[in-house]
């Protein structure tokens, strides 16, 4: 499986909520280039506080992602959903500051 048709389908459908993103990128064994990943991590930042209506709504979305990822895929979709906060807060932490990525969106003046 290729990691370019996993990329583009997940640049596809994360499209329509671009304005509340921030940073997302794929990490793990995808990013890695392995030939049998056991599942697709996926990190979004959001531009959402935690606390607010937008980081709900963009949950539940994330959630109808993740089932049809499964079913086209036949791999698990394991989404980190983050406050730009949280990111800025735990990024050491959770062990991907230098891990490989493949970025999907990054928003202007980030990085």
């Amino acid at each position: 499986m290729g990691s370019e048709k996993i990329v583009s389908w997940i640049s596809i459908n994360l499209s329509p909520f671009e304005q509340l993103i921030e940073i997302c990128f794929v990490f793990g064994s995808i990013a890695r280039g392995s030939q049998n990943p056991g599942d697709c991590d996926l990190l979004i930042v959001s531009k959402a506080d935690s606390s607010k209506k937008d980081w709900f709504f963009l949950r539940q979305e994330l959630n109808g992602m993740k089932q049809s990822f499964n079913h086209k895929f036949c791999l698990e979709l394991s989404i980190l959903l983050m406050s730009s906060r949280e990111y800025q807060q735990e990024i050491d932490e959770i062990e991907i500051r230098f891990a490989p990525r493949i970025i999907i969106f990054l928003a202007e003046n980030r990085f």
